[in-house]
Protein backbone atom coordinates (compact mmCIF):
# COMPACT_ATOMS: atom_id res chain seq x y z
CA UNK A 1 0.00 0.00 0.00
CA UNK A 2 3.36 2.28 0.90
CA UNK A 3 4.28 2.04 -2.87
CA UNK A 4 0.37 2.94 -4.32
CA UNK A 5 0.34 5.81 -1.72
CA UNK A 6 4.15 7.67 -2.75
CA UNK A 7 2.20 7.02 -6.64
CA UNK A 8 -0.26 8.96 -5.72
CA UNK A 9 1.95 11.54 -4.95
CA UNK A 10 2.74 13.64 -8.11
CA UNK A 11 5.15 16.69 -8.29
CA UNK A 12 2.79 19.49 -8.04
CA UNK A 13 5.08 20.90 -11.07
CA UNK A 14 4.56 17.60 -13.06
CA UNK A 15 5.46 17.65 -16.58
CA UNK A 16 2.30 16.46 -19.04
CA UNK A 17 4.74 13.66 -19.90
CA UNK A 18 5.52 12.45 -16.45
CA UNK A 19 1.61 12.45 -15.82
CA UNK A 20 0.71 10.41 -18.76
CA UNK A 21 3.60 8.22 -17.09
CA UNK A 22 2.44 7.94 -13.79
CA UNK A 23 -1.41 7.50 -15.19
CA UNK A 24 0.05 4.16 -17.41
CA UNK A 25 1.96 2.71 -13.96
CA UNK A 26 -1.02 3.71 -11.79
CA UNK A 27 -3.34 1.63 -14.11
CA UNK A 28 -1.02 -1.37 -14.76
CA UNK A 29 -0.67 -1.42 -10.41
CA UNK A 30 -4.48 -1.28 -9.26
CA UNK A 31 -5.57 -3.68 -11.96
CA UNK A 32 -3.04 -6.08 -11.31
CA UNK A 33 -1.97 -6.05 -7.66
CA UNK A 34 -5.30 -4.51 -6.07
CA UNK A 35 -8.63 -4.55 -5.49
CA UNK A 36 -11.70 -3.23 -3.39
CA UNK A 37 -12.65 -5.17 -0.37
CA UNK A 38 -16.46 -4.02 1.02
CA UNK A 39 -17.78 -6.43 4.23
CA UNK A 40 -15.27 -9.73 2.67
CA UNK A 41 -16.50 -8.78 -0.63
CA UNK A 42 -14.08 -8.63 -3.49
CA UNK A 43 -14.02 -6.31 -6.60
CA UNK A 44 -11.17 -6.04 -9.81
CA UNK A 45 -11.20 -2.65 -11.31
CA UNK A 46 -12.54 -2.73 -15.20
CA UNK A 47 -12.49 0.87 -15.58
CA UNK A 48 -10.88 4.08 -14.56
CA UNK A 49 -10.02 7.83 -15.08
CA UNK A 50 -7.50 9.88 -14.35
CA UNK A 51 -7.95 13.44 -13.76
CA UNK A 52 -5.18 15.98 -12.63
CA UNK A 53 -4.99 19.55 -12.92
CA UNK A 54 -1.40 22.20 -12.34
CA UNK A 55 0.47 24.35 -13.97
CA UNK A 56 1.33 22.19 -16.38
CA UNK A 57 -0.90 19.98 -17.17
CA UNK A 58 -4.56 22.49 -17.08
CA UNK A 59 -7.21 19.57 -17.45
CA UNK A 60 -10.24 21.65 -16.62
CA UNK A 61 -12.26 18.80 -16.09
CA UNK A 62 -11.00 17.80 -12.66
CA UNK A 63 -12.97 18.68 -9.39
CA UNK A 64 -11.03 20.90 -6.90
CA UNK A 65 -10.67 19.46 -3.82
CA UNK A 66 -7.87 19.68 -0.80
CA UNK A 67 -7.42 16.07 0.40
CA UNK A 68 -4.10 13.69 1.06
CA UNK A 69 -3.61 10.84 -1.49
CA UNK A 70 -5.05 7.32 -1.26
CA UNK A 71 -8.25 8.93 0.13
CA UNK A 72 -12.20 8.54 -1.71
CA UNK A 73 -13.07 11.58 -2.69
CA UNK A 74 -17.02 11.91 -3.63
CA UNK A 75 -18.29 14.33 -6.55
CA UNK A 76 -21.13 14.57 -9.06
CA UNK A 77 -19.44 12.19 -11.40
CA UNK A 78 -18.87 9.83 -8.73
CA UNK A 79 -16.39 8.60 -6.73
CA UNK A 80 -12.32 9.05 -6.87
CA UNK A 81 -9.40 7.72 -5.51
CA UNK A 82 -7.21 11.03 -4.82
CA UNK A 83 -3.88 12.26 -5.72
CA UNK A 84 -2.00 14.30 -3.20
CA UNK A 85 -4.57 17.47 -3.90
CA UNK A 86 -4.05 21.33 -2.48
CA UNK A 87 -6.53 23.21 -4.41
CA UNK A 88 -4.13 26.86 -2.84
CA UNK A 89 -1.37 25.56 -4.06
CA UNK A 90 -2.64 24.54 -7.98
CA UNK A 91 -2.60 20.78 -7.71
CA UNK A 92 -5.23 18.60 -7.75
CA UNK A 93 -6.91 15.23 -8.87
CA UNK A 94 -7.97 11.78 -8.75
CA UNK A 95 -8.91 7.99 -10.60
CA UNK A 96 -12.44 8.01 -11.16
CA UNK A 97 -13.39 4.54 -10.80
CA UNK A 98 -15.69 3.88 -13.52
CA UNK A 99 -16.65 -0.08 -13.60
CA UNK A 100 -15.81 -2.61 -11.13
CA UNK A 101 -16.62 -6.81 -11.09
CA UNK A 102 -17.88 -8.40 -8.18
CA UNK A 103 -16.49 -11.77 -7.39
CA UNK A 104 -19.08 -13.48 -8.46
CA UNK A 105 -18.75 -12.15 -11.92
CA UNK A 106 -21.24 -9.25 -12.06
CA UNK A 107 -20.10 -6.12 -13.72
CA UNK A 108 -21.05 -2.75 -12.01
CA UNK A 109 -20.58 -0.20 -14.91
CA UNK A 110 -20.87 2.99 -14.71
CA UNK A 111 -19.37 5.41 -11.82
CA UNK A 112 -22.19 6.55 -10.12
CA UNK A 113 -23.62 2.97 -9.83
CA UNK A 114 -19.83 1.88 -8.53
CA UNK A 115 -20.80 4.10 -6.21
CA UNK A 116 -23.92 2.87 -4.86
CA UNK A 117 -22.69 -0.40 -4.98
CA UNK A 118 -19.04 0.08 -2.59
CA UNK A 119 -20.56 2.49 -0.11
CA UNK A 120 -24.46 1.57 0.60
CA UNK A 121 -25.42 0.18 3.28
CA UNK A 122 -22.07 1.25 5.22
CA UNK A 123 -22.55 1.24 8.94
CA UNK A 124 -22.28 4.50 11.00
CA UNK A 125 -18.77 3.83 12.64
CA UNK A 126 -17.29 3.10 9.19
CA UNK A 127 -16.26 -0.26 10.08
CA UNK A 128 -17.31 -2.23 7.03
CA UNK A 129 -16.33 0.72 4.36
CA UNK A 130 -14.70 0.08 1.09
CA UNK A 131 -10.73 -0.48 1.34
CA UNK A 132 -8.63 -1.22 -1.50
CA UNK A 133 -6.41 -3.94 -0.85
CA UNK A 134 -2.96 -5.44 -1.91
CA UNK A 135 -4.12 -8.63 -3.56
CA UNK A 136 -1.36 -11.40 -2.15
CA UNK A 137 1.66 -11.60 -4.47
CA UNK A 138 0.20 -15.42 -5.55
CA UNK A 139 -2.94 -13.48 -6.87
CA UNK A 140 -1.57 -10.79 -8.82
CA UNK A 141 -3.42 -10.87 -12.30
CA UNK A 142 -2.25 -10.38 -15.59
CA UNK A 143 -4.57 -8.04 -17.05
CA UNK A 144 -4.25 -6.96 -20.96
CA UNK A 145 -5.22 -3.22 -20.04
CA UNK A 146 -6.20 -0.94 -22.82
CA UNK A 147 -6.65 2.79 -22.93
CA UNK A 148 -8.96 5.01 -24.94
CA UNK A 149 -10.86 8.85 -24.65
CA UNK A 150 -12.33 9.34 -21.08
CA UNK A 151 -16.12 8.95 -21.55
CA UNK A 152 -17.89 12.49 -22.76
CA UNK A 153 -14.89 14.85 -21.85
CA UNK A 154 -14.18 16.53 -24.93
CA UNK A 155 -9.88 15.81 -24.68
CA UNK A 156 -7.48 14.79 -26.85
CA UNK A 157 -6.05 12.51 -23.83
CA UNK A 158 -6.31 9.13 -23.69
CA UNK A 159 -6.99 8.88 -19.59
CA UNK A 160 -8.81 5.75 -19.82
CA UNK A 161 -8.11 2.64 -19.09
CA UNK A 162 -10.03 -0.59 -18.94
CA UNK A 163 -9.27 -4.28 -18.76
CA UNK A 164 -9.88 -5.24 -22.84
CA UNK A 165 -11.33 -8.82 -22.02
CA UNK A 166 -13.86 -7.84 -19.78
CA UNK A 167 -15.46 -4.25 -21.56
CA UNK A 168 -14.89 -5.02 -24.86
CA UNK A 169 -17.64 -2.59 -25.72
CA UNK A 170 -15.30 0.43 -24.65
CA UNK A 171 -12.93 -0.05 -27.47
CA UNK A 172 -15.87 1.95 -29.44
CA UNK A 173 -14.87 5.14 -28.12
CA UNK A 174 -11.58 5.67 -30.65
CA UNK A 175 -11.47 9.21 -31.63
CA UNK A 176 -11.70 11.95 -28.79
CA UNK A 177 -15.29 13.15 -28.31
CA UNK A 178 -16.20 16.70 -30.02
CA UNK A 179 -14.50 19.96 -28.33
CA UNK A 180 -16.18 23.21 -28.88
CA UNK A 181 -14.44 25.88 -29.91
CA UNK A 182 -14.38 29.53 -28.75
CA UNK A 183 -17.56 30.47 -30.74
CA UNK A 184 -18.83 27.08 -29.46
CA UNK A 185 -18.23 27.96 -25.89
CA UNK A 186 -19.46 31.63 -26.29
CA UNK A 187 -22.73 30.37 -27.93
CA UNK A 188 -23.42 27.85 -25.02
CA UNK A 189 -22.43 30.65 -22.55
CA UNK A 190 -25.57 32.64 -24.26
CA UNK A 191 -27.86 29.95 -23.94
CA UNK A 192 -27.74 28.49 -27.87
CA UNK A 193 -26.89 25.29 -28.34
CA UNK A 194 -23.78 24.02 -29.08
CA UNK A 195 -23.02 22.96 -33.24
CA UNK A 196 -22.92 19.35 -33.96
Amino acid sequence: MKELKELLRIDPMASKEAIAERFEELAKMLFNEYEIIKRGIHYEFLEIEFYFFNSNHKDDMTYERTIKEGRWFFHPSGVDISFDSDVSKGYYGGILVRSIKKEDGTIINGPLKVVYEIFDHIDMDGCDAAAISKRKSHEFRDIKLAKTYRFNVASNAEYSYYDKDCLSNIAKRKTPPSIPNDSDLISMKKGKSQKH
